[in-house]
């Protein structure tokens, strides 16, 4: 620890420096005029001390304190006693300050003591700050990096003669639980998945990256919704299923998981727990309902499949909870706007459809969830 005295017409430096150095070895004469040019600072060493011994608030004190005030560094001031009284500060804002007039030799190494102190204080939550800055910036490349891999499994856009599949996707943090997925698995049959994990952040991120690496064996191996959906229960409680922490006994996803085959013109589908998915067609506007409880919650739960039949043209849309839900009150929901802008779009393409309606849904409030919404066009 350094301790810099300077240098005025009212100081005793020599005497100043001579009960300093009882206790410092780096004791230090500096002229005023040192400190306030821009290369002042340069001559200071780390975790130093100002001493000033003068008047209350002349213009050397007010350098002085600026000085202090912009690299942080402790300032003691030994005020003549007829220019100061109790009417005066002792603390101002960004300044580490200490006011003493007339003090003994003891009171003086004491309160340069307690500056020292504070100085260190200050000197480790600085260096934790810094610590604690590095390690938030490591942490958010790692999950930049990580929500990019997230996005990059994500289907591209799936154009054939007879069906189209289009998304939009945002999540509301870093990572997402939301996750959409679809497969051609024969020629004239099409698989699709989308989930919704529990929660947000890396750890619904993690749950919704590990069933996505099921999807597409899944899709092609078993293609009926429901041993689909059975095969995923079983996976979501196996791998939890070694965790006592009470905060991951509770993961679960909500989905939907359907099978389109444009020969037959038929969707058989299973929804668990998830958002009503829509069907417009002629008109008229079908929803897919919930049947069977969120997956990862039960063993063997019961499980309803559904087969719907259709005529083209015809349009499904998917979504998940970001796109209904209004956080500022729970009682808000909405599937009715969205119902309405789905049928009144019906012109629009598959990709202009979905960005109204997420223009739409960020008009109402700030989007605190994530939302992803798929649109897939029977031709």
């Amino acid at each position: 620890m350094a301790i810099y005295i300077v240098e005025s017409r009212l100081d005793n430096a020599k005497e100043l420096k001579t009960i300093l150095k009882r206790q410092f070895d780096d004791v230090y004469n500096v002229n005023l005029n040192s400190l306030v040019v821009e290369s002042g600072y340069l001559r200071i060493k780390p975790n130093s001390i100002i001493v000033y011994q003068g008047y209350y608030n002349d213009s050397t004190m007010e350098l002085i304190k600026n000085f202090c005030r912009k690299h942080q560094i402790p300032f003691l001031a030994i005020i003549d006693k007829e220019s100061f009284s109790s009417e005066h500060p002792f603390l101002e804002d960004d300044l580490l300050i200490d006011i003493v007039t007339e003090p003994t030799d003891m009171e003086l190494l004491l309160r340069v003591n307690l500056l020292v102190k504070y100085q260190n204080e200050i000197v480790k939550r600085v260096d934790k700050e810094r610590q604690l800055e590095s390690a938030l910036h490591h942490i958010t490349e790692e999950l930049e990096f990580a929500k990019k891999i997230q996005q990059l499994v994500l289907p591209r856009q799936f154009s054939e003669p007879h069906i189209n599949f289009s998304a939009v996707y945002e999540p509301s943090a870093q990572l997402s639980g939301d996750l959409y997925f679809w497969k051609k698995i024969s020629p004239h049959e099409y698989g699709f998945i989308l989930i919704d994990v529990s929660g947000h952040g890396v750890h619904a991120a993690l749950v919704s990256m590990a069933m996505r690496s099921l999807f597409p064996g899944l899709l092609k191996r078993v293609k009926e919704p429901i041993r689909i959906a059975h095969e995923l229960n079983e996976h979501m409680l196996a791998m939890f299923e070694k965790f006592t922490d009470h905060k991951y006994v509770t993961s679960y996803f909500t989905a939907i998981i359907l099978t389109i085959d444009t020969m037959k013109k038929t969707i058989k589908y299973v929804n668990a727990g998830h958002q009503p998915g829509l069907l417009l067609q002629n008109g008229t506007l079908e929803t897919l309902e919930s049947s069977m409880i969120p997956i990862g919650l039960i063993e063997n739960p019961q499980i309803e499949m559904k087969t719907i039949h259709y005529k083209n043209p015809a349009r499904l849309l998917l979504f998940t909870d970001g796109l209904t839900e209004i956080p500022q009150s729970l009682m808000v929901n909405r599937i009715d706007k969205v119902k309405k802008d789905f049928a009144d779009h019906t012109q629009d393409d598959d990709n202009a459809l979905l960005e109204k309606l997420l223009t739409e849904r960020k008009k109402d409030s700030k989007i605190f969830d994530d939302i992803c919404a798929v649109a897939i066009s029977l031709k």
